[in-house]
């Protein structure tokens, strides 16, 4: 909790001075899906005057292994951030710009916090909290991005379809996703579809094109599905479905998430949605095109659509193989 720093886990890994305030580190503090935080305390008091948050958290990017300052900013460095590139690492800096009287509105120079008023220790604002699918960018905002880390399919297809005569005016989705690479196994968490039980954890459909546009699809957890519930186990626990027939609230009908059975057999995903509430991107898509089933716990799983597996691309229909990793 951000009001109980000392208590979060790593308490004090980096500790550096801001005029005559301090700052401590907790990466492994439960801020955003478990990804850290800096603190600035009071010199005197020791209160709490303020908590730097990663403003791209994913879970396993633990930010606040270092901290220290340069002139005015906060440089807090996050040795395992996926935003450029898997386990890349980044250096986070935070503008902390003296201002008075306290009280008074200002501005922190970022677009990822909102409501900027002084205080004693500077111009701080609330961390804006973006919608699924999105991060958070220091100029731009919220934009649509990608969720680095994901598990790529060895085959998956996708096929969609825009609203016409032969679809009786609706948008149509379907994705078939595949891990090729064995059987579940207690000790395969790569490949553990149902890692995050969906009567606890929602998934989230999240295509992005290559307009920079993405078409959102929620499958909420637990939930009550025309009198039933939504979710429901599969046989020998082998994972989870999905049904509902009203599709709401994002157009999703289906979802099947199955661990795979034999040596040979690998997990497989289905996802299906179709009317007025799903809302595709314009077609032909705009490749390439990435699509990833999210989990709100972190996990993910993930298909890349390029031009060479393209089976089908126009105005009203797309048919296409994910390009194998």
């Amino acid at each position: 909790m951000a009001d109980e720093p000392t208590a979060q886990p790593a308490f004090g890994t980096s500790v550096a001075a801001l005029g005559s305030n301090v700052l401590i580190s907790a990466p492994s503090a439960t801020i955003h899906r478990e990804t850290g935080a800096v603190y600035l305390l009071d010199g005197t008091t020791g209160g709490l005057l303020h908590t730097f948050s990663n403003p791209t958290p994913w879970v396993g990017d633990p930010m606040g292994a270092s901290v220290t300052t340069v002139g005015g900013n906060v440089v807090v460095g996050a040795p395992f951030d996926d935003q450029a590139a898997v386990n890349a690492g980044a250096a986070y800096v935070f503008h902390v710009d003296a201002c008075s009287p306290p009280g008074d509105p200002c501005d922190d120079g970022s677009a990822c916090t909102t409501d900027d008023v002084c205080t004693s220790a500077g111009c701080f604002g609330t961390p804006v909290s973006c919608a699924s699918c999105e991060a958070c960018d220091q100029t731009a905002g919220c934009v649509p991005t990608p969720q680095p880390g994901c598990l790529a399919s060895s085959t998956a297809s996708l096929k969609l379809a825009v609203g016409g005569a032969a679809h009786v005016g609706e948008d149509l989705l379907t994705w078939r996703w595949r891990d090729g690479r064995g059987s579940v196994s207690t000790a395969c968490d790569y490949c553990a579809v149902w890692d995050g039980d969906p009567t606890q954890t929602d998934y989230v459909l999240c295509l992005y094109d290559g307009a920079g546009g993405a078409v959102v699809a929620h499958a909420p957890a637990g939930g009550v599905c025309a009198d039933r519930p939504c979710w429901k186990q599969l046989p020998r626990l082998t994972g989870f479905k999905y049904i509902d027939r009203e599709r709401t609230p994002d157009g999703l009908a289906y979802m099947r998430l199955f661990s795979g059975t034999g040596p040979e057999r690998g997990p497989t995903i289905t996802v299906k949605g179709g009317g007025p509430n799903l809302r595709l991107p314009p077609l032909p898509l705009a490749l390439p095109a990435r699509l990833q089933l999210q989990q709100t716990n972190g996990d993910c799983w993930e298909a890349t659509y390029a031009t060479d597996g393209v089976l089908r691309n126009d105005a009203t229909e797309f048919q296409g193989k994910a390009a194998v990793p």
